[in-house]
């Protein structure tokens, strides 16, 4: 991951929802020195942070980090930047089988998160 590309991203999305940092961490539940640290490059992305975003603003997981686009329309000129976003008929849909996550030292695994290549994630939860 481009750090400087995803702070890049993570204020191009600020912008196009109109909305401050602070104000970005408040819809996301999150702290906002968790924001400050990001957009000034001293921590890194989290993976609860990441799937926030995706969910809360409906964006690719792997353009928010990579800049990856997963649309597949000619991008049109406008004074907002165009974001990806996933439209609903190009979500996948996926069925699953219930399975047993261990791990290594056969400690049960609550939750996987599963990041697909086209941008959408999937959450496993055990029982």
């Amino acid at each position: 991951m481009d750090q400087e590309g995803f702070i890049n991203r993570l204020q191009e999305l600020l912008d196009k929802e109109q909305l401050s940092p602070s104000g970005l961490a408040t819809r996301i539940n999150m702290q906002r020195s968790t924001m400050s640290h990001l957009l000034s490059g001293r921590n890194k992305p989290s993976v609860e942070l990441i799937s926030k975003l995706v969910s809360e603003f409906d964006i690719s997981a792997d353009w928010l980090l990579f800049g990856n686009s997963v649309n597949k329309e000619p991008k049109q000129e406008s004074k907002a930047p165009e974001l990806p976003f996933i439209k609903e008929e190009e979500k996948p849909v996926y069925t699953r089988q219930q399975k047993e996550y261990t791990s290594v030292n056969n400690a049960k695994t609550s939750m996987v998160i599963l990041l697909k290549e086209d941008g959408t994630y999937e959450r496993i939860t055990s029982g």
